[in-house]
């Protein structure tokens, strides 16, 4: 059955979360932690390292996304020792001024979404963080009007990879798990999880990861030159 349905990630698949985190903590660094003598390398791979382990709390419900930021940074602070005149709540609304400032999309996304929408293609999200910052993300990145649907993990109540958020979007889009294809950058989100609920899957793997595991799918590194994005993600040019 042919593909009329793509569903995305948005967080380093479509819009370039690396660089605006990167952009934002290296900021902070510069601006309250740089007389300290902490390399900033040793301090941004703490703040992924924090980042990745408290999102679980977005997931689950337990902690609002401003209550994450300000907790990351006081772990950020506890584990280096840190005793600056700055609170945590201070270096986080730094951070999310600097972030908000450098949100931008990874080189390719827009002419993908047109190329897509000028197929027919019905074009969804599927992502682990919250309505209202994606739906600002999507107005400020100038995609909203591409997207079909959005489907977050406040309104679903789970998350990827389980299998009941792939298939709020499919019914969301009306279509059968053979209709759709899965594009994303997180291999146990993404990947594994649209493989749980029978959803073909292309990897966004710009850092040249390994695979974790034996499941199936295209594997692609940029978003971009569009045309042969766009065989990949129809499977037009299937690469397994």
């Amino acid at each position: 059955m042919s593909t009329t349905v793509v569903l995305f990630d948005l967080d380093d698949t479509l819009f370039d979360h690396q660089y605006a985190a990167h952009m934002a903590l290296k900021t902070v660094h510069a601006e309250f932690v740089a007389k300290t003598h902490i390399p900033f390398e040793v301090f941004e791979n703490v703040h992924w390292e924090l980042m990745d382990t408290l999102h679980r709390h977005i997931v689950s419900g337990e902690m609002s996304l401003d209550q994450v930021r300000v907790l990351r940074f006081q772990q950020l602070l506890a584990r280096f020792d840190l005793d600056l005149p700055h609170s945590p709540l201070q270096l986080a609304n730094r951070q999310r001024s600097v972030f908000l400032d450098n949100r931008q999309l990874i080189p390719g996304a827009q002419a993908l979404l047109i190329a897509l929408r000028q197929q027919g293609i019905q074009i969804g999200i599927i992502t682990n963080n919250t309505l209202n910052e994606q739906v600002d993300k999507l107005a400020h990145l100038g995609i909203a009007d591409f997207i079909d649907q959005l489907i977050t993990v406040d309104v679903v109540g789970v998350g990827k990879p389980e299998p009941d958020i792939f298939h709020f979007a499919l019914a969301r889009h009306r279509c059968d798990p053979d209709q759709a294809v899965m594009v994303g950058d997180s291999w146990e989100n993404d990947i594994q999880g649209a493989a749980n609920a029978g959803i073909r899957s292309v990897w966004l793997n710009r850092r040249h990861l390994p695979r974790a595991s034996n499941t199936p799918c295209s594997e692609i590194h940029h978003l971009t030159p569009t045309d042969k994005t766009v065989a990949v993600i129809l499977g037009h040019n299937q690469n397994n």
